[in-house]
C-alpha cells in the first residue's frame, strides 16, 4: 500500500521540507491544519457527529483523498502525558473485578 506520494518541497523557518499527498492516516495525529474552507467541509460532514471525531476524519480523508502531509513535521507533541492512557489504565483495573463468565454470558445474549 502506498502511503504518501511527494508532490513539492519548500523552504520554512530555515528547514527544507517536503509535501506529500497522504492517502493512508494513522490514529496517532499529532495535530491537524485545515483551511477555512476545509474546516467548513469537514464540519458539513461530520454534524451530527456519530462516531470518535479522529475516527470520522481519518475515513472522511482516505474517502475523499484530499489529506496532505508535510515531512518533518510542522507540529510536535510536548511531552505531556495523555489522558487516553490513564483512562485505559483504570478501564484495565476494573478488569479485575468483572465475574470470570461475563463475555460467555454476552456471546450467549
Amino acid at each position: 500500500m502506498k502511503f504518501l506520494s511527494a508532490t513539492e518541497t519548500f523552504a520554512a523557518n530555515g528547514d527544507e521540507r517536503t509535501l506529500y499527498r497522504a492517502h493512508y492516516f494513522p490514529m496517532t495525529t499529532t495535530a491537524l491544519l485545515l483551511s477555512r474552507t476545509g474546516a467548513q467541509e469537514f464540519l458539513n460532514a461530520c454534524l451530527p457527529m456519530e462516531c470518535p471525531v479522529d475516527n470520522f476524519m481519518r475515513k472522511w480523508l482516505i474517502t475523499n483523498d484530499c489529506g496532505v502531509a508535510v515531512q518533518p513535521a510542522v507540529f510536535s507533541t510536548t511531552g505531556a502525558d495523555s489522558e487516553i492512557d490513564r483512562i485505559a489504565s483504570v478501564k484495565i483495573r476494573n478488569r479485575e473485578k468483572r465475574a470470570p463468565f461475563l463475555y460467555a454470558k454476552k456471546a450467549r445474549r
